[in-house]
C-alpha cells in the first residue's frame, strides 16, 4: 500500500499510519479537494499519517493506539508527487514549481500520467535522496 498523495510505502513497524479516505460523500469531498485529486480514486486508495495534524487523532493511553478522527481533513504535506507525462526516461527527480503549488515528481520511468505544464513556471532539480 502506497500513500495516494505522496507515495509514502507503507513499511511493517514504521510509525506512519494509512487511512481510507471516508466514505460519507461530503468528507470524502472534503478530502479530495485539500489533496487536489479527481473525484473518482480508486477504492483502496489511502493517504498517510503524514497529512493529518496530531489533533487530528484520537490517542488511546492503555494501548497506545491512535485513530483518525471522523472530523479530520488532511492539511500537513500537501505535495502530490506525480510522475512526468513525459514519453522518454529523465532518470532524476523534479520538483515543478507552479502557480498554484509545488509538484515533485521522481520519474524514472515511462508513465501514462499527465501533468499540465501549462502552470510551470520553474523546474529544478530535486535533492539526491541517496
Amino acid at each position: 500500500m502506497i500513500c495516494a498523495l505522496c507515495n509514502e510505502p507503507y513499511v511493517k513497524g514504521s510509525s506512519i499510519s494509512f487511512h481510507g479516505f471516508p466514505k460519507n460523500q461530503d468528507s470524502r469531498s472534503l478530502w479530495l479537494q485539500a489533496c487536489k485529486l479527481p473525484g473518482t480514486i480508486p477504492k483502496q486508495a489511502k493517504l498517510c499519517s503524514k497529512h493529518f495534524t496530531i489533533e487530528d487523532f484520537q490517542v488511546y493511553n492503555t494501548t497506545g493506539s491512535r485513530l483518525l478522527k471522523s472530523t479530520a481533513v488532511p492539511s500537513q504535506n500537501m505535495t502530490r508527487i506525480v510522475k512526468s507525462s513525459k514519453s522518454f526516461q529523465l532518470g532524476k527527480s523534479f520538483i515543478f514549481s507552479s502557480n498554484a503549488n509545488v509538484i515533485q515528481s521522481s520519474a524514472s520511468t515511462q508513465s501514462n500520467e499527465n501533468i499540465d505544464t501549462s502552470n510551470i513556471i520553474s523546474v529544478t532539480e530535486a535533492p539526491s535522496t541517496s
